[in-house]
């Protein structure tokens, strides 16, 4: 009767451990599918990050040259200034020269020194005409260096005018180039933008399905605990059980020693002749006597 009960205790164990593993599994699916997918957008989150920083590299270096060409351009705008100012400079002296200028023009200057020299050259003059002569070369030459003056600022000016230039060539080309460098970093930290973007949209969703593991973990526990205390439970039955059917076994064992036994005496008491197994059984109860004795 106790051990009707045990067995009906042992299956109605049995069956809850059934339903609990069978929970279990469940539980062990959702943590491999959530333990999966926060892994897979980990890797996902790894291979983001490493973008980023290969993105913000390209854009730094993009940053660099634009500084650089910012440089560049501002040093040659300089440049530039400073070569307007030399300009402005040099006309200026054009001016001055200009309010000293002779009435005369200055191909009508050079006209007549080339008359007066011709004139020393083919004729016979006496010394004091010819040193007259020269006398007013010399003051004609005089006033011709003011417009040679002028000339010679004229020349600097366009000199200078080339290196201007030159200058506003190269601020131009060092703009355009800025501006397509400055526009592909743009470009660059736009897309590092949307990069950060789906990092922390990744990061999210892993960060999501860690919660979750974390969870269905954590409601485990309490189902692990109930299956080991029912392990434990069926144990101990199962342990009583065989205590109970070996007690069982032995109580048989010496009712049939008893009866073996009893028989063998009627046996010995009546001359018949006595089986090995039925003697033993005599001569071990003989033994205990006289260990009682």
């Amino acid at each position: 009767m106790i051990k009707q009960k045990e067995l009906i205790d042992l299956n109605e164990i049995d069956q809850k451990l059934k339903s609990f593993k069978e929970k279990q599994d469940s539980q062990n699916q959702n943590i491999r599918v959530f333990v999966e997918k926060r892994d897979k957008f980990n890797i996902k989150s790894k291979e983001l990050r490493q973008k980023i920083i290969e993105q913000k590299k390209i854009r730094d270096e993009l940053n660099d040259k634009v500084k650089i060409l910012k440089q560049k351009r501002e040093n040659t705008r300089l440049g530039i200034r400073e070569k307007i100012e030399e300009i402005k400079y040099h006309r200026q002296k054009i001016d001055s020269f200009r309010d000293k200028l002779p009435e005369r023009r200055c191909i009508d200057l050079q006209k007549e020194i080339e008359e007066i020299e011709w004139k020393i050259q083919t004729t016979t003059l006496e010394l004091d005409e010819e040193k007259q002569l020269v006398e007013q070369v010399k003051i004609i030459g005089t006033q011709l260096s003011k417009y040679k003056k002028i000339d010679k600022q004229k020349v600097i000016i366009q000199k200078i005018q080339t290196e201007l230039d030159n200058l506003d060539k190269i601020a131009n080309t060092a703009h355009e180039e800025l501006s397509k460098i400055a526009k592909k970093s743009q470009e660059t930290h736009k897309v590092m933008s949307l990069t950060i973007k789906e990092l922390n949209s990744v990061r999210e969703k892993a960060d999501q399905y860690h919660i979750s593991y974390l969870g269905e973990k954590k409601e485990q526990k309490p189902l692990k605990d109930e299956i080991i205390e029912l392990l434990i439970k069926k144990k101990n039955i199962l342990k009583k059980i065989k205590e109970q059917d070996e007690n069982k076994k032995r109580e048989s064992e010496q009712k049939l020693k008893k009866k073996i036994k009893t028989e063998a005496q009627i046996k010995l008491k009546n001359g018949k002749k006595l089986s090995l197994e039925e003697f033993k059984l005599i001569n071990e109860s003989e033994d205990e006597t006289i260990k009682k004795d």
